[in-house]
């Protein structure tokens, strides 16, 4: 092996007890002589994946992954071979240097230098953690900063919270010395190389710092907050050796002391607000690092929780990022609950604002993911008009079939009839009924006819399918994204990639790239619409009564939440009335905004 002797796999697969090392990342249960447990390589609900404490050996029989704990380490830690022996031999106390080879002739002894780069790489994250610390100390601007957040010493020292002097070579001088080199810190991330001559300059400069720490302690990366104006507002070190983003939890080497009994953490967006939950006493509680949750995020938190608190921004962005976040999720076999701030508020400021016990109580409230999503569609959707009722029953509907459970679909068929006054019957027949074709509507939307909004959608497509031309000026004027019929919108996102290679439209081309449906329904469309006599003309009158019914259906979501927070039982009068204010604002200038397009439209 050329460090090691050539049995010293065996040494230390004979030290490892394989149960005790997997169980410390998978919870395994007895199952006859061996135990199982949910595989950590794949998704997956029903355990396949098995460990054998006779054989030393572990086998998935979902996706086929096995080996014994040389093999595990590599695969769920991402480490090489020897990285691995010597992680492994750190955990048997099994010293190393006794099982190195002797040299041969003519070849030099082996030296400890370099033996580990990444002990080294650790050393110098760990030296740039205490240079920021120190710095923090002796800034006043900085600890401004966190005092202005209301963040206090203990948790400046909890976090080990620091800041970058704004200059090009603070920690470059600091950290550039024997035993460390100017390119190990780049390694790590800590400075970047000069693009016109050599040299390097610190990564961080004027930032406060956030350490980034891995779940055994070690500081893995930084991440920094622009003090005063400046582009990025926040800075992560980018992946190293040593760090990945996509694996790695803010705060999960705290949090995961901290489950409590029900074993739930709470999932947020940024470092701020895991610091300021943290700090009140809420204090399992991660955030990811600058990317969305992935799959590999889903596998680290199943190791640590049973049950996931969502606790992102309630935008529109934020909304989406809970969609994908609980897919991932539920897919890790993780149960999913979702908490709504008002006020369009994160963590941290509610808590500013509120009070941490008021927070509390809103996380015993948080609610599921379905009953989150019935909440957006009480929203979306202004339920005194017929056709919105429509929209929002069926789309409930498909929510509601797939649950398990006739309990659990009864109280939402109880709330249906209140808030769409359907028929208990005719809501029970579409919920507990067999689920439809693919190919077959839903049955409220096979009578429903086409609203105005869909008919000037429909007339904005024909004018799109024309030629580039007028697909060039209508993506000028319509916000494509504010198109509600899916089936118009996946038309039209295909035009927008089409038109970049073709100048006009040839149902032909499109055969093999859209659905057999939606080919008939541009053929449709095509056959039965009258091409204006102006072009330009038509295309600003639906693109600007396009606009009006969205500002319009806005209006109507808006008065909707106005009313659906008055009746709240669930808000403090406080947070009533500052929402609300908020809320008028918004409709005051909503119609501002109608008053004008209906001037231009001559209404």
């Amino acid at each position: 092996m050329g460090r090691y002797v050539s049995n010293i796999s065996e040494v230390i697969l004979d030290s490892i007890d394989l149960e005790a090392l997997i169980s410390e990342y998978v919870q395994l249960k007895r199952a006859g002589t061996n135990v199982k447990g949910l595989c950590p390589f794949h998704n997956e609900k029903t355990p396949s994946f098995v460990v054998s404490k006779d054989k030393q050996y572990y086998h998935c029989f979902g996706c086929g992954a096995s080996g014994n704990a040389i093999g595990f380490i590599m695969a769920i830690e991402n480490m090489d071979f020897l990285d691995t022996l010597e992680f492994l031999a750190d955990k048997a106390h099994i010293d190393l240097e006794q099982y190195r080879e002797k040299p041969q002739a003519g070849q030099k002894p082996y030296t400890p230098q370099n033996k580990d780069q990444k002990k080294k790489y650790f050393e110098i994250t760990g030296h740039a953690a205490r240079f920021f610390y120190m710095n923090l100390k002796k800034n006043e601007t900085a600890m401004t900063y966190f005092k202005n957040r209301d963040i206090s010493d203990e948790t400046i020292k909890t976090f080990g919270l620091g800041y970058a002097e704004d200059e090009w070579r603070g920690l470059l001088d600091y950290l550039a010395k024997p035993p460390y080199t100017a390119e190990e810190l780049d390694k790590v991330g800590l400075v970047i190389p000069k693009d016109k001559s050599k040299g390097y300059y610190d990564r961080f400069r004027g930032r406060v710092i956030f350490p980034i720490i891995d779940v055994q302690g070690k500081v893995i990366a930084f991440g920094g907050r622009i003090i005063g104006d400046g582009q990025p507002k926040y800075l992560n070190s980018p992946e190293t050796p040593i760090f990945n983003k996509s694996n790695t939890l803010y705060n999960l080497n705290l949090a995961k002391n901290e489950l409590g009994q029900e074993k739930s953490l709470i999932v947020v967006e940024g470092y701020m607000d895991v610091i300021a939950l943290y700090q009140s006493g809420i204090k399992n509680v991660v955030a990811t690092l600058g990317t969305a949750l992935t799959a590999q995020h889903g596998r680290l938190l199943k190791r640590y929780a049973d049950e996931i608190i969502i606790a992102y921004d309630s935008d529109e962005a934020g909304q989406k990022a809970t969609q994908r976040s609980v897919e991932i999720l539920e897919q890790a076999d993780l149960h999913v609950r979702v908490l709504m701030l008002t006020d369009g508020l994160d963590p941290d400021e509610y808590i500013k604002k509120y009070g941490v016990e008021t927070l509390r109580t809103k996380l015993k409230k948080s609610m599921s993911y379905i009953d989150y999503q019935i909440l957006l569609l009480r929203d979306k959707y202004n339920l005194d008009f017929e056709d919105d009722r429509r929209r929002f029953y069926d789309a409930c509907v498909v929510l509601i079939k797939p649950l398990p459970g006739n309990a659990l679909k009864e109280k939402y068929v109880e709330d249906l009839k209140k808030w769409t006054h359907m028929p208990i019957e005719a809501i029970k027949k579409d919920v507990y009924s067999a689920p439809k074709q693919e190919n077959q509507a839903p049955r409220m939307q096979n009578t429903r006819k086409l609203n105005k909004v869909t008919m000037i959608e429909t007339r904005i497509m024909y004018l799109a399918l024309l030629n580039k031309q007028n697909f060039d000026k209508l993506f000028e004027l319509v916000k494509f994204e504010y198109i509600q019929d899916q089936r118009i919108k996946r038309i039209m996102t295909f035009l927008k990639g089409y038109y970049q290679v073709m100048d006009s439209f040839k149902i032909e081309e499109c055969i093999d790239h859209l659905g057999i449906e939606d080919i008939k329904y541009i053929q449709l469309v095509l056959e039965k619409s009258i091409e204006p006599e102006s072009i330009d003309r038509e295309i600003q009158r639906n693109s600007r009564n396009f606009e009006g019914e969205i500002l319009n259906q806005n209006i109507i979501r808006l008065i909707n939440k106005i009313m659906l927070v008055k009746e709240s039982d669930e808000m403090s009068d406080t947070e009533k009335e500052s929402q609300l204010k908020k809320l008028n604002v918004t409709l005051v200038e909503l119609k501002q905004e109608q008053a004008k397009l209906m001037k231009a439209l001559g209404r």
